[in-house]
């Protein structure tokens, strides 16, 4: 799984190249860096399942958040492009979208306020995440348009699961 957050907030005008760039190489390139290698790995043997996190800013761009609309959508166009490459030799891409925060040490030391109500606030569990998609079967992208799995806060588990509806 690539998760990354990258989630700054600057005017347009305001915006450097630098930070642009940065936001950009953080978010899309990390990914295609990332899923490369992990295809490497997995294409001997003909199975796996690379998941890279998206947030709304996948699908539309937002006031302030140039940089990292630009990021998360051309991580979901490097998705769409592994998966259609890589799902007829088993291997399985998704994003998935997620609008809130992972349980990280980042999110744990910098918004210790906001963790303390994890479990109230939704806060995303990787291990669960994990968990569930342990239990997919699907092996690979199936042919034709795409489906997405869409999740928010900690019904992320039960969103994941839908794979095993919509894969064959």
């Amino acid at each position: 799984m690539f998760n990354i957050g990258a989630n700054v907030r600057f005017p347009i005008t305001e915006t450097t190249a630098r930070v642009y760039y940065k936001v950009w190489e953080m978010g899309c390139f990390g990914g295609f860096l990332v899923g490369r290698e992990a295809a490497r790995v997995m294409l001997p043997r003909g199975r796996g399942s690379i998941f890279f996190t998206g947030a709304t800013a996948s699908l539309r761009g937002r006031e302030g958040f140039a940089a990292f609309a630009g990021a998360k959508h051309g991580l979901r166009a490097l998705a769409q492009s592994m998966a259609r490459e890589l799902g007829p030799k088993g291997i399985h891409v998704a994003q998935i979208i997620i609008d809130g925060a992972i349980d990280t040490e980042f999110i744990r030391e910098t918004f210790p306020e906001r963790y303390a109500l994890k479990e109230r606030e939704g806060i995303v569990d990787p291990e669960a995440i994990a968990r569930a998609t342990g239990n997919c079967t699907c092996s690979r992208a199936m042919p034709g348009p795409m489906k997405w799995i869409y999740g928010r806060g900690s019904n992320l588990g039960d969103a994941l699961r839908v794979c095993d509806k919509t894969r064959g």
